[in-house]
């Protein structure tokens, strides 16, 4: 596992456990829980999170 998938297991991770999807989390939560949960990254941390997710899950196109 690399170091960026390693960050994105432990900010993302807990979300498909408790929500099953992220398509559930955002559906509960909304996209602004996500900006949240990366909002507490450095600028160059965010854009790599970011990157990943919009590479992992196609609804986040425009995030």
């Amino acid at each position: 596992m690399t170091d960026s998938e390693e960050l994105f297991s432990r900010v993302f991770g807990d979300i498909e456990r408790d929500y099953g999807s992220m398509r559930r989390f955002l559906q509960e939560c909304g996209e602004d829980a996500l900006r949240s949960r990366l909002h507490a990254y450095g600028e160059v941390l965010q854009k790599e999170l970011k990157r990943m997710l919009k590479e992992r899950y196609e609804d986040l196109k425009d995030l």
